[in-house]
């Protein structure tokens, strides 16, 4: 299947391809509203039902199809019809079945027209904006025939002319600065430069890549994400036990049978010793023991809690009372 083509003249003015005539989106992203068919028997016309203004042409790519009739009905038409799309701010789209030929002299004859420019000039300011194309010789010579009739001979793209005698508009000179500026660019220097881009790309797929990392916010560790570290979100509530209120941030873990991370654990399982204070007192703010806390501490604490009994006191035995002698009679 062919490619979009549509590339842009000057402002408003389109030629391309018949693929370009039946993409909406590149008819709706460019307010195209008038479109110039130059092959009418091999591309149907779309989008005419929806509103969009057609110009017909059943012209075939051979020797012996007549663009330019000699009483240039065609041309006078074709020039109306494109002043109307632009006199309303609308785009116009020219185009053929391959988007390089008959569309182009169609808007060379435009230019010619509207500008008095000399073929040369035309198709040199044209080339500039679509390297691709190609004139069929038989179309350049009806062209020839075109502009020699009506004695266009103006030369503006040349650096040796002084144009500042020459009636230009303010178009005509935005086109000529377009021209000269296109000049300085090397399509093929530019075109090794992407190609070089392109090899290195290709060369280094296999050069190793920064790797991601996570940061846990207790401890300010880090740790590399692996394809086995997958995100776990926390229960907001934990009313069987109460250890933690609202919204925890979700902390990763690994998948069993991995290679964890010491620190990698989810929050029921944290170490007590590489938490904070104040991470002890939001996770556990009713709860003076631990998920980390063993059993044995967990009875120690308790055992502490429970009051110890108080000794009672032992008796102090009382002394025996010594018997008085009798006195003797």
């Amino acid at each position: 299947m062919a490619a979009l083509l549509a590339v842009r003249i000057k402002d408003g003015l389109f030629v391309g391809n018949s693929i370009s005539s039946q993409d909406d989106e590149f008819l709706f992203l460019n307010k195209v509203s008038h479109i110039i068919n130059c092959a009418a028997t091999e591309s149907p016309n779309l989008y005419q039902q929806a509103g969009v203004n057609y110009l017909s042409f059943p012209w075939r790519d051979s020797p012996t199809t007549t663009l330019f009739d000699p009483e240039d009905r065609n041309v006078a038409q074709i020039y109306q019809f494109i002043e109307k799309g632009l006199e309303k701010g609308e785009c116009v789209l020219v185009h053929s079945r391959d988007g390089i030929s008959r569309c182009c002299s169609v808007v060379a004859a435009y230019l010619m027209l509207k500008f008095g420019w000399s073929l040369n000039n035309t198709l040199n300011f044209m080339v500039t904006a679509h390297p691709d194309m190609a004139i069929q010789p038989y179309f350049t010579r009806q062209l020839k025939s075109y502009a020699k009739r009506h004695e266009l001979e103006m030369d503006i793209f040349s650096p040796g002319v002084d144009t500042s005698r020459l009636p230009l508009d303010n178009e005509q000179w935005v086109l000529k600065n377009t021209y000269f500026n296109s000049l300085a660019y090397n399509a093929e220097q530019n075109a090794g430069l992407r190609r070089a881009v392109v090899d290195f790309e290709s060369t280094n797929c296999n050069a190793p890549k920064k790797k991601r990392r996570v940061m846990f916010s207790d401890t300010r560790a880090t740790t590399d994400v692996t394809s086995t570290t997958v995100p776990v979100q926390p229960k907001s509530e934990f009313p069987e036990n109460g250890r933690a209120h609202g919204a925890v941030r979700p902390i990763l873990r690994t998948k069993k049978l991995s290679n964890p991370h010491p620190l990698v654990t989810h929050f029921d399982e944290i170490p007590t010793q590489i938490l904070s204070a104040a991470a002890k007192q939001q996770l556990y703010p009713n709860s003076c023991t631990t998920p980390r806390q063993t059993e044995s501490q967990s009875s120690h604490v308790a055992a502490q809690s429970q009051p110890q009994p108080q000794p009672q006191p032992q008796p102090q035995p009382q002394p025996q009372p010594q018997p008085q002698p009798q006195p003797q009679p």
